[in-house]
């Protein structure tokens, strides 16, 4: 169905847009769900509560920030 006031381009690329965003989460929640053994049972409900509720942001945080904490913590310090 065409929409003379919005252009074809404009659904398309909302669509494109929506369909990242949700690969996104799925990601980070499959991610977490992946590094539960490393974190405590509430640290990991509240990062799969704060994705959920700050789709775009909980998971570039918890990519930016969740995982390399995670990386870090585990890495036995070599001195």
């Amino acid at each position: 169905m065409n929409n003379a006031l919005v252009p074809q381009q404009y659904d398309m690329l909302w669509t494109v847009v929506l369909v990242a965003l949700l690969a996104l989460i799925v990601a980070a929640i499959v991610s977490v769900l992946r590094n539960r053994a490393r974190m405590s049972v509430l640290a990991t409900t509240l990062w799969i509560v704060g994705i959920l509720i700050f789709p775009f942001l909980g998971s570039l945080m918890w990519f930016a920030a969740g995982r390399r904490d995670l990386h870090r913590r585990s890495t036995p310090l070599s001195n």
